[in-house]
């Protein structure tokens, strides 16, 4: 107890972050800890596509000494761990560009990025609200763009020899 005190008295940005990756704990919810840490003066960012990783982690601010808590992707209700793996590592080269972007590099299905939009993880970086992300959601296409389709079309024809008159 004694070590807690500390911890949330000395360094309350670390305490929350690391309360919120102990979650579920059964006695206080998330947004009570949250709240309390706001209160005591700590930054909270945002879940963000670009940003976040799975579990809450800690980013430097101007403040010396103190560390904004950047809120990960296990705070988005219902999205899966494999699918947050895989939005991990799509953008370990390039943060992701759009929705289309994420969802063509990251291969996660259609429900996943619901949830993401639901969580507003897209208005960080992208700048989509919800409503926004959502309708970006519903346009995604399984199907190859008509450019590319026509592409295909074209190198699978044969074209027939010409013999020319010898």
């Amino acid at each position: 107890a004694y070590a807690s005190s500390w911890m949330k008295c000395w360094h309350p940005d670390v305490f929350c972050a690391a309360l919120l990756n102990s979650q579920p704990m059964g006695f206080y919810l998330p947004a009570q800890i949250l709240r309390d840490a706001r209160d005591h003066g700590v930054e909270i960012r945002p879940v963000c596509v670009n940003a976040s990783r799975w579990d809450c982690t800690l980013e430097p601010t101007d403040v010396e000494d103190r560390f904004a808590v950047r809120l990960g992707l296990r705070m988005v209700k219902g999205l899966a761990n494999d699918d947050a793996a895989a939005i991990i590592a799509a953008r370990a080269n390039e943060p992701f560009a759009s929705v289309d972007d994420l969802w063509r590099r990251a291969g996660v299905p259609a429900s996943s990025l619901v949830q993401l939009a639901e969580a507003d993880a897209f208005l960080p970086n992208l700048n989509l609200a919800c409503r926004d992300a959502l309708w970006a959601i519903k346009a995604l296409r399984d199907e190859p763009l008509p450019l590319f389709a026509a592409a295909t079309s074209r190198e699978q024809k044969t074209v027939p020899e010409i013999h020319e008159p010898a």
